[in-house]
């Protein structure tokens, strides 16, 4: 089965190339390593007015973690399945380090489109494995009675360091779990 993300040539073209240009504009000191999982597709109606993703991230490799830093990313593609206004409200949170404000897109579904919600990861590891917990909420406006609003995506876990070469060993591990 083709992933709907395939068939959105010019839509997908233009948020890769933005993720690649924010890869390369990056404070790159080092190394650096990415890992991505799709979101299963999901649509908020007017019974099932949010959905949250568990995200778990785990970062390998030989320690210290010398002059690690990185972020989660969440690209969501927001869709109404008819004209209608529609709002939603993209939230990305970290469960590990709950101190951290919370990254918050607010959209206006006027036509399909991908929104961009970046949060800091791997702020304080110190053994191997180092991991992190998130937590990526969807939801609409509960009061309005609107067509359904169809959400995909993925979310991509991104870490780099130094020395300048990736250590042996290091490897990075995405997953995100719908909880409707």
């Amino acid at each position: 089965m083709t992933s709907p993300w395939l068939t959105r040539g010019p839509t997908c073209a233009l948020i890769i190339g933005g993720a690649l240009a924010s890869i390369a504009t990056s404070k790159i000191s080092g190394w650096s390593l990415s890992e991505q999982q799709v979101l299963q597709p999901l649509a908020l109606d007017n019974a099932t007015t949010s959905v949250r993703y568990l995200v778990h991230a785990e970062l390998h490799g030989p320690e210290p973690f010398d002059g690690l830093d990185g972020r989660i990313e969440a690209f969501v593609y927001v869709k109404a399945r008819a004209p209608s206004g529609a709002t939603a409200t993209i939230e990305l949170h970290s469960l590990t380090h709950p101190g951290i404000a919370p990254a918050i897109a607010d959209v206006t579904v006027t036509s399909p489109d991908v929104h961009y919600v970046p949060i800091d990861a791997w702020l304080a590891c110190e053994t191997d494995p180092c991991s992190e917990d998130f937590e990526l909420i969807v939801h609409r406006d509960a009061t309005a009675d609107l067509p359904a609003i169809e959400i995909s995506g993925w979310v991509q876990a991104f870490a780099q360091g130094t020395p300048t070469e990736i250590p042996a060993g290091t490897s990075l591990v995405i997953t995100a779990t719908a909880k409707p």
